[in-house]
């Protein structure tokens, strides 16, 4: 049984991409004209970013903040690509954020990491007719605690018993617990980012469901805590009236690709419609960042030897084709 249509599919990524779009423009103001264009180069305003993007309460979890910075607009073409930015002296880990332009005045803005809680000097640079021309400001980091899990989301199931990472920035006194047991977490920091570390407990899940509690402390000793649950389908086996989401693919463009999971119909059947979840990963360049993907509910129905087939589409033009199979058992 197919568990969406491709028309579904279609509308809801046309959907989020506008969505995204409204958040974009929302989340880079143009520049405010009516008043004196500037002439030289300003950091005209810093904003927090929360961890899992734009539209999330302002008091949510903080790795990176939208530096903006203001200068003529006659110099747009010339010093678009020649910007650095800095922090304390040294190169930043940021990505550019868009900018605008109108009135005279031109803004760009990057997205940065500004670093460990504290004091930091922020310094944006161009280059104008050969010459290097500098903006300075400074800002406090503030010691806002983030400790998440990363590349699953809660409710997830795992046919392979695997290592669980969670992001540490700024939490002292991590504690984790697998079903109510202790486990203690494998600290690494990550190089270049100073204040951020990744945390790691070794495989521990037991078939079923599986809770996991990870908590901490703010810098004022005050505890916070998360819960999550897993799945864990050992030896790809599930029991009778089990209910999982089975992760595969996630919402790319309108064009695609796109993805469906079809269940066998007798033993494992669909178990109502595709959810969206955001999880958040270490792309190539260490940054952490929130990424949607597909959650298809899959239901236990009866014992037996049944599956999945995985198909995936790689533009709406073309014909769905098979990526993999999955036998799975269902036991009494």
């Amino acid at each position: 049984m197919r568990n969406y249509s491709i028309a579904e599919l279609s509308v809801r990524n046309v959907l989020v991409l506008a969505l995204l779009a409204v958040l974009a423009v929302a989340w880079r103001p143009a520049p405010v004209y009516g008043q004196e264009p500037p002439k030289t180069l300003t950091i005209s305003k810093i904003e927090r970013i929360p961890l899992d993007g734009p539209g999330h309460p302002e008091d949510a979890e903080s790795l990176y903040y939208l530096v903006y910075a203001a200068y003529p607009q006659d110099w747009q073409d010339e010093v678009q690509d020649t910007f650095k930015v800095m922090i304390d002296g040294h190169v930043a880990h940021y990505e550019g954020g868009g900018g605008g332009f109108g009135g005279g005045e031109a803004e760009s803005s990057f997205w940065v990491y500004l670093g460990a809680p504290g004091k930091k000097k922020i310094e944006v640079t161009l280059v104008h007719e050969g010459k290097t021309i500098h903006a300075e400001k400074e800002f406090t980091v503030e010691a806002r605690p983030a400790l998440r899990l990363l590349d699953h989301y809660d409710g997830e199931s795992f046919f392979k018993d695997e290592a669980l990472r969670f992001l540490c920035f700024s939490t002292k006194d991590v504690a984790i617990t697998v079903n109510g047991k202790a486990v203690e977490p494998e600290s690494m920091p990550v190089e270049g980012f100073d204040g951020i570390s990744i945390l790691t407990i070794a495989p521990s899940l037991r078939p079923g469901i599986n809770s996991i509690e990870y908590s901490g402390a703010d810098a004022e000793g005050k505890r916070f805590s998360h819960t999550a649950s897993f799945y864990f389908a050992a030896n790809n086996k599930l029991k009778v009236g089990d209910h999982i989401l089975f992760t595969y693919g996630g919402p790319k463009s309108k064009s695609g690709p796109f993805y469906y999971v079809y269940a066998d119909g007798t033993v494992l059947v669909s178990g109502g419609s595709v959810q969206w979840k955001s999880v958040l990963v270490q792309g190539a360049k260490k940054l952490i960042t929130d990424h949607e993907v597909f959650g298809f509910p899959i239901t236990a129905k009866a014992a037996g030897s049944g599956g999945v087939a995985l198909f995936v589409k790689s533009n709406f033009l073309l014909h769905e084709e098979l990526d993999k199979k999955i036998d799975i058992t269902v036991e009494p």
